[in-house]
């Protein structure tokens, strides 16, 4: 991602990029690409599975800046899987300008399940 935003005359020093990897068995993949991603550029934030209890969490998700959990299950808008997803989600926030790891929580409205 840095040398794609390279090509296209932004520095990966201060570029920004948004991942929302498919939830599966290829998310350890997908997080390993990130962590290393992260390290050259200003900002990256995914919206994850929030699987604590695996390698690719402990391995990667815990190198983030800014962890925050949503409370209950996101609903993908269009998305081919029907109800909410497969499992809890996070946002992990990879952030040069962070001082210290920061855990929050992000509620959802009780009344309407979070579309994303």
């Amino acid at each position: 991602w840095a040398d794609h935003l390279a090509q296209h005359g932004v520095d990966p020093a201060q570029g920004s990029v948004w991942c929302n990897p498919p939830y599966g068995r290829t998310l350890r993949h997908w997080m390993k690409k990130i962590t290393e991603e992260a390290q050259q550029l200003q900002t990256v934030v995914a919206l994850i599975m929030a699987r604590t209890d695996t390698r690719w969490w402990q391995d990667h998700a815990m190198q983030c800046d800014e962890i925050r959990l949503i409370a209950g299950r996101v609903h993908f808008v269009g998305s081919a899987i029907s109800g909410a997803a497969p499992a809890p989600s996070a946002l992990l926030v990879f952030d040069k300008r962070y001082r210290w790891p920061q855990i929050k929580t992000v509620q959802l409205p009780r009344s309407e399940s979070a579309k994303i």
